[in-house]
């Protein structure tokens, strides 16, 4: 297992997180620099935040106005998504290791070449399967709009 920490100013916003009862200060902006550091977001068509650390995949819905995590289950789900990717309390990151520790220096950088393609693979994925979800549930509203639609056209006919 290789650890790395993360800035003071995201170890800030990491205690936010993980304290005992959750804060009711913490902000989106922090949550969103905080992933865009050690991973990807990605924001939908339908204002959902999509993150994504250490292939761990999680999607968010801010409130309206994007300012505060107002919401407690929100709070708590950041955190169990934090710690599914690695990352504690203290800002330190547990990484998997996918090398030995015996070989060279640059089988290592080798591989860890590869780890971080890896990544960037999976994160791509990730990002692809959502853009497929968001697409298949604006046709789904669109279709059901449309029906809808049909269905008081119906009733003014008659």
């Amino acid at each position: 297992m290789h650890e790395t920490q993360v800035s003071h100013k995201h170890t800030h916003t990491l205690q936010q997180i993980f304290q005992h009862p959750p804060s009711h200060n913490l902000e989106w902006h922090n949550v969103v620099a905080l992933v865009k550091d050690s991973g990807t977001v990605h924001e939908g068509d339908n204002g959902s935040l999509t993150f994504t650390l250490n292939g761990i995949t999680g999607v968010f819905r801010p409130t309206h106005d994007k300012k505060d995590v107002s919401d407690v289950q929100q709070v708590l789900d950041l955190r169990h998504f934090l710690e599914s990717a690695g990352f504690q309390k203290d800002g330190v990151i547990h990484l998997p290791t996918r090398t030995s520790d015996a070989g060279s220096t640059a089988e290592k950088e080798r591989h860890s070449h590869d780890h971080g393609n890896t990544n960037a693979d999976q994160n791509r994925h990730a990002e692809q399967q959502i853009k497929t979800q968001e697409h298949e549930q604006n046709e789904r509203s669109g279709f059901q709009e449309g029906s809808a639609q049909a269905h008081q056209q119906g009733n003014r006919q008659r």
